[in-house]
């Protein structure tokens, strides 16, 4: 009886941490950009104000006996499919963005204020409860751009995308290292 009572809190346990709700909240306004990262009730600063302190400085693909551009190929060539995955799982939760044109020549404002429209109005048409407003400073006053983004994704959703991305991932590399030690 205590090993199914047991069973049935880790079944409950790892449910409940699979419908944990992981959010990717993004802020650019005044030339700033804040990425903060939430999973349940942890908040984990990514970018900008509350990150503390750098990470050293170290050479992608060092000591990996793969040369970097050829670790960015193969991380390029296993994205597909974990991409694929996050775009079925990810929520777009919130999203506002405001752009004013502006600059000393008017043409360019005007041209840049058509261009950001066109683009908002695609990204309204894919996005419900888009916040978006453009418009255009023909004063002479310099363009600006404020946006706010929270993307939601269940932990099950990025476990998966995870997995599906480790799995090619480790598929390509030992080809190329197969490949390339062979001949």
């Amino acid at each position: 009886m205590t090993a199914y009572i047991i069973l049935g809190a880790a079944a409950l346990a790892l449910t409940a941490g699979a419908l944990c709700p992981v959010k990717l909240e993004g802020e650019y306004a005044a030339g700033k950009l804040t990425l903060l990262g939430r999973a349940g009730p942890v908040r984990l600063p990514l970018v900008g104000p509350g990150r503390r302190g750098k990470r050293p400085e170290r050479p992608v693909g060092a000591g990996r006996g793969i040369p970097a551009p050829a670790l960015w190929a193969v991380a390029a060539k296993s994205a597909g499919r974990a991409g694929g995955v996050l775009l079925r799982r990810v929520r777009v939760e919130v999203l506002r963005l405001r752009f004013v044109a502006g600059g000393d020549d008017p043409f360019r404002a005007v041209m840049a204020y058509a261009r950001a429209g066109m683009a908002m109005e695609a990204i309204a048409a894919r996005i419900e409860g888009a916040d978006l407003s453009a418009s255009v400073d023909l004063e002479g006053g310099a363009a600006s751009l404020e946006c706010r983004i929270c993307l939601g994704i269940r932990l099950w959703g990025a476990a998966e995308a995870a997995v599906c991305f480790g799995t090619d991932f480790l598929r390509e590399y030992f080809r190329y290292r197969r490949q390339h030690t062979e001949g």
